[in-house]
């Protein structure tokens, strides 16, 4: 975590920290042409003329190496006294894959897909819908699906199904804002106090959600990585009705549509004028999303957790995945077609 420094080394805003990933940081000592920026944007360095410092961020105990000497007023800088201290939490190391050229000059290939198979992108110029949802879970439910956004700006929904208009069953049940989650069962989201949980996923990393609802209590319980995060009261007593409209990626203020979005995007979004909170579309990737009629334990949440496809036998793993047949199981998306415009429900009920 990079921060805004407001004194000598210190005294650090929060609101200003850099959150993200960094790979070969180059200092100049001079100003370099667009040509040259161009020209070396994907080339390995050396003891280039000017450049001052280099860092690769290669991992040496809580040191990263600077790897070129400099001189200043005609005195020579050894590289090591430009080192860089790591301080604060611990930091997390990854593997780069900045597009850099191999030996023979031509750029390396970009990563490929990974033993998960596949994950739907979505942002504000598609609409992922089901109408007329078929025996919706009423009484009792588990959400669960990985995601992944770096998205810090809207109040992305994941989950928006709906049974009516606006403030009567337009959000009949709904997981909402990736960067402070908060769920409404049947147009209940709770009080000021417990309308946002206080949790966020907009972090670049990918994370397990799950939520669970019971009408019986209200109990709702929100997972993030399999473990619980936030426990809150909504819809006690109340039924979902079926046959209503899901829509995975945006909210509905109406059934299907009155999407709450940015300027150009697709689909039937509100007026500016009307549009209350600002964007609620979800910009990320989507992956193994399931729907169940009951409340899932905190074990099975996990189970769920480490069962995704890239755990299956099909990819040479031990784990034998999770059965798209389980009795209690609703709707299964793995997003794994790759292309095309229809995403397969995997229990074959039709969702």
């Amino acid at each position: 975590e990079n921060k805004v420094e407001e004194c000598f080394a210190g005294c650090f805003s929060p609101t200003n920290g850099y959150h993200g990933s960094i790979a070969e940081l180059r200092v100049w000592d001079y100003v370099r042409s667009e040509r040259d920026i161009k020209d070396n944007m994907q080339r390995s360095v050396g003891d280039d003329r000017g450049l001052v410092l280099h860092y690769e961020f290669r991992p040496y105990d809580d040191t990263v190496e600077n790897k070129v000497d400099t001189v200043y007023d005609n005195v020579p800088i050894p590289k090591y006294v430009n080192n860089l201290k790591l301080g604060g939490s611990g930091p997390t190391w990854h593997l780069s894959y900045c597009p850099l050229e191999r030996d023979d000059g031509q750029p390396v290939e970009f990563p490929r897909p990974g033993t998960a198979g596949f994950a739907l992108e979505l942002d504000d110029q598609q609409v992922l819908m089901l109408e007329n949802f078929k025996d919706f879970p009423s009484h009792a439910l588990t959400l669960e699906f990985w995601m992944w956004s770096a998205d810090k700006c809207r109040k992305g929904s994941p989950f928006s199904y709906a049974t009516g208009g606006y403030e009567k069953a337009d959000n009949s049940f709904l997981l909402f804002d990736y960067n402070d989650w908060g769920v409404a069962v049947m147009e209940d989201e709770g009080s000021y106090k417990d309308h946002h949980s206080g949790i966020a996923a907009t972090d670049g990393q990918w994370h397990h959600i799950a939520v669970t609802w019971e009408s019986r209590t209200g109990q709702t319980q929100l997972y993030d990585n399999g473990r619980r995060v936030w426990t809150a009261n909504r819809g006690q007593g109340k039924e979902i009705p079926s046959g209503g409209t899901l829509v995975i990626g945006r909210e509905q203020d109406c059934v299907g549509g009155c999407f709450d979005s940015d300027e150009g995007a697709k689909g039937d979004t509100q007026a500016h004028a009307v549009n209350e909170y600002g964007s609620e579309d979800f910009f990320g990737m989507v992956e193994e999303m399931r729907l169940w009629r009951v409340v899932r334990t905190e074990d099975e949440i996990l189970e769920g957790l480490r069962a995704d496809d890239g755990l299956s036998q099909a990819h040479g793993y031990d784990n034998p995945g999770l059965d798209p047949n389980h009795p209690d199981l609703v709707a299964y998306w793995k997003f794994d077609a790759g292309s095309g415009y229809n995403v397969k429900d995997a229990t074959g009920r039709g969702h």
